[in-house]
């Protein structure tokens, strides 16, 4: 934030777990953004209270959500309509095509669930030193396999559920961290929140999750078991696995989310107790 005052910033890219802990910062209600004119955020999901805060601290509405990726070399979708589809995240834009496919391979209709592929024509000469990774993600006809759960709406808008290999299993019933993720967001003392599956023996994957608190608040986390329990009645949607706080979320070098590590630190501080 003192950059963006130091030197006007005008257009700023960022990860959704950066945007978490700027707007969870003390400095943030009295920082100066109004220099922003284009404000892109990507790499993974920013929940809506997070963005409803960063969008009443602009001056103008140029917070965006893009979906894209390295291997294509530009983004293939952007939302430019919060306020009608806040979870989307938009709609293609130009050059670019997109196919939800099932198991089968077969292509889905509209809000019908399946992987995402994207084409957009650009030449990828596919990951170094490794042509089997290479082909299992691009096939014949061009098509990037994304590896990422979503639907199109009738609009043409597209959401992202999960990552395929991010699907959990609870009493034979497949269910996605995001499921969970989503009713822990709706809290308002929650700054970011991370759902894995922790393995029981009889039950499988039991939901379990590290969550974030804004600044001041006094969250615990028999809070967030309660608030899961009252707001959904799936069994499989239950934070069975417990929950805790956590000062910040386990990341990637990118800034991402790191699961596993998140994970890996739930159960050591879980062992420890």
């Amino acid at each position: 934030m003192r950059l963006i005052e130091e030197y006007k910033i005008t257009w700023l890219m960022q990860a959704p777990s950066h945007m978490a802990m700027m707007a969870n910062s003390e400095e943030f209600e009295s920082a100066d953004f109004s220099s922003i004119r284009f404000y892109l955020f990507g790499g993974g999901r920013a929940s809506v209270e997070t963005q409803h805060l960063i969008r009443s601290r602009l001056s103008s509405d140029c917070l965006h959500f893009a979906y894209g990726f390295t291997e294509l070399g530009a983004m293939a979708t952007m939302n430019l309509h919060f306020d009608e589809k806040p979870n989307s995240v938009g709609r293609l834009v130009g050059g670019v095509k997109a196919k939800i496919i099932c198991e089968e391979g077969e292509s889905q209709g509209p809000d019908e669930v399946g992987e995402v592929c994207i084409r957009n024509g650009q030449h990828w000469a596919g990951y170094y030193g490794n042509p089997e990774e290479s082909h299992k993600i691009r096939d014949s006809q061009m098509w990037f396999h994304t590896g990422d759960i979503g639907y199109m709406d009738d609009d043409g808008f597209l959401y992202i559920v999960e990552r395929k290999k991010d699907m959990l299993k609870y009493q034979n019933i497949m269910y996605y961290p995001n499921d969970v993720e989503k009713i822990i967001s709706e809290m308002p003392d929650v700054a970011e929140v991370c759902v894995f599956g922790v393995w029981d023996q009889i039950n499988g994957d039991e939901a379990a999750a590290a969550v974030v608190k804004r600044q001041g608040s006094d969250l615990k986390a028999q809070d967030i078991v309660d608030y899961v329990r009252d707001h959904t009645d799936a069994k499989y949607k239950q934070l069975n696995g417990g929950a805790i706080i956590m000062e910040d979320l386990k990341r990637s070098p990118n800034g991402k989310t790191n699961r596993m590590a998140t994970k890996a630190y739930f159960l050591e501080v879980k062992d420890r107790n």
